[in-house]
């Protein structure tokens, strides 16, 4: 037995990622090869956050489900997530650590901790992004704050996000396979620029961080990429952010870096990649013209990917 740890719960929250099943297959036959029972929770924190002991009681292979060596053996190639995801957010009202000391602001965490406890788990294999991660890590805080140690939780977080953007930690699980997606989709434009002559915009994920887009760019071969550590100087528009904990107007700040080009002067056909929510941050219409050389319409920054096809002047 590992430590006193007889049962355990695996939950992955947050958007689907290649390479799920084999992490929760990974994760728990090891638990199960130790001698722990390993339970599967359905959708994320949905079910945990909402449970109530004479309401909502958490019901076996309706809410969760014991895994078993039989149930994960062969699915590490499988596509979808075998326990389910959901996109709910327990820890949305912690703004500040004071709130962990709300007992309105932690009811969702006291529900996922008495849910827990209630099917006697003494560990939780948390998988998931930068949200799961913050409510893994106030999951633990409320446990500090309001639960003896004896009747604590252990929580282990592992990170999950195709968008790579995690510190500490080199590659995160699914980066890799959707680059190589996307790259194949960009490669496929590619043919269909140089048969007609065209220009397209393809808009990738990648949250706050141009790991996905620069990926893709070069995998693909691109002819141009965008990102925001990209929008900085002459390119950028300031933006403030109003801060409702300290009250004050926060300027964007813009990393530095320059875009990756190997467009050819006088090529009728490119692709460039703009990483998703970088078109918030939109260049000037000026500055995108001197960084490109030619003028960029407010329809070629626009949000959507769009086709753009070259006028006869050659914009």
């Amino acid at each position: 037995m590992l430590n006193g740890v007889r049962r355990v719960a695996i939950v992955f929250s947050g958007g689907p990622a290649p390479g799920a099943n084999a992490v929760i297959a990974a994760a728990a036959f090891s638990f199960l090869e130790a001698g722990a029972e390993v339970l599967g929770i359905f959708h994320g924190y949905t079910n945990l956050q909402e449970y109530d002991p004479v309401n909502r009681p958490m019901v076996e292979s309706k809410h969760y489900r014991l895994l078993t060596a039989a149930d994960i053996r062969g699915v590490r190639n499988t596509r979808g997530i075998i326990i389910g995801t959901a996109r709910v957010n327990p820890g949305a009202m912690i703004e500040v650590p004071s709130d962990l000391l709300d007992p309105e602001k932690t009811e969702r965490l006291a529900r996922i901790h008495h849910a827990l406890a209630d099917l006697r788990v003494d560990a939780l294999i948390s998988i998931g992004g930068d949200d799961t991660l913050k409510t893994a890590n106030f999951l633990y805080e409320y446990q500090r704050h309001h639960v003896s140690p004896r009747n604590r939780v252990r929580i282990v977080h592992l990170p999950k996000t195709i968008d790579n953007d995690y510190r500490g930690i080199d590659f995160t699980f699914g980066f890799f396979t959707a680059v190589d997606v996307m790259a194949k989709e960009l490669l496929n434009l590619r043919a269909d620029c140089i048969a007609t002559s065209s220009y397209f915009i393809v808009e990738t994920m990648g949250r706050k961080a141009g790991w996905l887009s620069y990926g893709v760019a070069i995998a693909g071969e691109a002819s141009m990429v965008l990102s925001t550590e990209d929008v900085y100087g002459d390119l950028a528009i300031e933006e403030k952010s109003y801060n409702p904990i300290t009250g004050e107007d926060t300027a964007f700040d813009h990393g530095a870096g320059r875009p990756y080009r190997r467009h050819d002067a006088g090529a009728r056909e490119a692709r460039s990649v703009l990483r998703h929510g970088g078109t918030r941050r939109r260049p000037r219409r000026d500055a995108a013209r001197e960084f490109t050389g030619r003028d960029a319409s407010r329809r070629a920054w626009s949000h959507s990917s769009e086709r753009v096809r070259p006028r006869e002047d050659g914009v």
